[in-house]
């Protein structure tokens, strides 16, 4: 089985592409997103403001915070899928 492992490309790509600069707050980078959409399997897309959106830090000082909150956000929301 295949596993899909573009989908932080794809959100930085989007996050590129709604010219998101450092540093933002949650709300500008909701804003700039709107209802872009991002790849997240082989025949999968969410929204990418979805992602955002479930991050609990309101503003970010530069990408690395911002990058770290994401998956860290994305590691608690697995840990409640799964149970853990």
């Amino acid at each position: 089985m295949a596993v899909y492992t573009s989908d932080l490309h794809n959100f930085h790509k989007a996050l590129s592409k709604a010219g998101v600069v450092f540093p933002a707050t949650k709300g500008e980078i909701l804003k700039a997103l709107g209802d872009a959409r991002i790849q997240v399997d082989f025949d999968s897309f969410i929204r990418a403001a979805g992602n955002v959106e479930r991050m609990p830090v309101e503003s970010y000082p530069n990408a690395a915070a911002f990058y770290n909150s994401y998956i860290a956000s994305g590691f608690e929301a697995l840990k409640k899928t799964i149970g853990y």
